[in-house]
């Protein structure tokens, strides 16, 4: 069971005149076992790298003197049950712009065949005891309080020995909620609170939209429940899997905490604005910087939430809009006036209406076994999709999994029968002979498509011997694209 503790991290320096911080560790451009971040520790090369494409991650600061735990954390005990823990990792992660986080990881295991108690493990975790070397604070905190002081240690680091000696406000960087994320290879669920929002992927939904079977989108499960923790509601995310989906489950930890700390860094940046702790110039470099990060943390949510829900279903796009659960509305009328007084640009402010001033998030649920046709249904106060985004409604879409299998058969029967239209009009031009194997194999897909589970294996091959010889056929060769497509996207 590897458990992560993720403290996201909000550096609003390049919003400010003259408060830059300094330009070492570029982390726009890296340089690995070169460059260091102050009484953190040095960059380093992920030892299983980062993620492909806009997200990388592959380099991070290995934050060894970010934080120490006092009692020591390798140990037999681990709250009130026998666990063995070991592999603790300590990483710190900046993007360049105003996206930071420290995560604190380590993997355990119970010396008992029974199922551990999620929820323990999570107290333990944030009750741990810890110390922040180098700060001024040198008082013994708990892991899950440990965000202000490590903001404040951030600052310090990344700040040149004039910035730190001159009186300037200390939330030019500012911590977020911390976040949970445990990892489990097992086949039975720790005691998962009754009011856990389960996220998984349909079957039928991967069949027909990612081209998947079965086998590769199974073994992935992921709940997510909030627990109350000095004041602030710490979400957790438990994701438990098999050997076949570690890999999986690996990313979707990677795009769920990265999605995490952008949500909680946009948050920020907006209750800043909406305080008046945060004014730029309209017209000046600063607000040109500001709208730009704005717009581009909400595409990176929105685009977090796409690579999420390809593993485990689009009800993971929820989680986005916790951006402005902790605004009431009074926080929100001054946010919209102080986004029209800075002169932001439309698409800027409606983009931002759009995660939570606006309308509620719609979750689409896919039945399985069911035919339900579309219909909206609104969700109370003390539901699960309400633990997400006040006043959420979900869309009970159909058709379920019998229906669409029909549908995809009576699609694949009526492109068959019109590609056998087409030979046998190409027979009678005498474009082709009745005698010949084009004819032949044109019926056997057919007859292989009037089939209630047709055999994706033999219509292709079929297709395959037939397509060289037709494609002179005007028309022929559309048809037999089409079907091959559908076979290719479907079975």
């Amino acid at each position: 069971m590897l458990c992560t503790l993720q403290v996201p991290v909000i550096d609003l320096r390049r919003f400010f005149k003259d408060e830059a911080p300094l330009v070492r560790p570029d982390w726009l451009l890296p340089q690995v076992d070169t460059e260091f971040l102050r009484t953190f520790g040095a960059l380093r090369q992920r030892p299983l790298g980062g993620l492909s494409g806009w997200v990388g991650e592959g380099i991070v600061c290995r934050a060894s003197r970010a934080v120490t735990f006092p009692e020591g954390l390798v140990s037999t005990q681990f709250g009130r049950q026998a666990w063995r823990v070991w592999g603790v990792n300590k990483t710190f992660f900046h993007d360049g712009t105003a996206v930071a986080k420290l995560e604190i990881s380590y993997k355990i295991s119970r010396n008992s065949p029974k199922a551990a108690s999620v929820n323990n493990v999570v107290s333990a975790m944030l009750e741990r005891p810890v110390r922040i070397p180098g700060h001024a604070d040198r008082r013994e905190l708990k892991l899950g309080q440990i965000g202000k002081a490590i903001a404040s240690k951030f600052l310090d680091a990344s700040s040149s020995k004039e910035a730190r000696a001159r009186s300037r406000p200390r939330d030019l960087v500012i911590a977020g909620r911390p976040c949970i994320f445990i990892q489990h290879t097992s086949r039975k669920t720790g005691n998962i609170p009754p009011h856990a929002r389960e996220f998984i992927l349909p079957v039928e939904y991967v069949e027909t939209l990612w081209g998947l079977r079965q086998g590769k989108a199974a073994g992935i499960r992921v709940f997510y429940w909030r627990v109350d923790f000095q004041g602030q509601r710490v979400p957790v995310f438990y994701c438990q899997h098999n050997d076949a989906g570690k890999v999986g489950a690996r990313n979707l930890r990677i795009y769920l905490s990265r999605m995490w700390t952008e949500i909680e860094c946009l948050a920020g940046c907006l209750r800043a604005i909406s305080k008046g702790t945060l004014v730029v110039d309209p017209r000046g470099r600063e607000a040109q910087e500001l709208q730009n990060y704005i717009n581009n943390a909400i595409k990176r949510i929105k685009r977090l939430g796409n690579n999420s829900s390809k593993i485990v279903g689009h009800d993971i796009y929820d989680i986005g809009y916790a951006v402005f659960e902790t605004f009431n509305e009074e926080d929100l009328t001054r946010l919209e006036t102080a986004l029209n007084v800075l002169e932001f640009r439309r698409n800027v402010i409606r983009a931002v209406k759009d995660m939570g001033t606006g309308h509620t998030p719609s979750t689409v649920i896919f039945t399985q076994g069911v035919y339900m046709a579309e219909k909206n249904y609104n969700f109370g106060a003390g539901s699960q999709l309400n633990e997400i985004q006040p006043g959420a409604n979900a869309t009970i879409s159909g058709p379920d999994n019998r229906t669409q299998t029909q549908i995809v058969n009576n699609t694949l029967s009526g492109l068959s029968v019109e590609l056998e239209q087409l030979v046998l009009d190409a027979i009678q031009s005498g474009k082709l002979s009745r005698d010949g194997i084009e004819h032949q194999s044109t019926k056997e897909i057919v007859l292989e498509a009037q089939k209630s589970e047709p055999s994706a294996t033999k219509i292709l091959g079929a297709l395959g011997t037939i397509e060289g010889a037709l494609s002179h056929v005007s028309g022929i060769g559309e048809k037999i694209n089409a079907i091959a497509d559908l076979i290719k996207s479907v079975l």
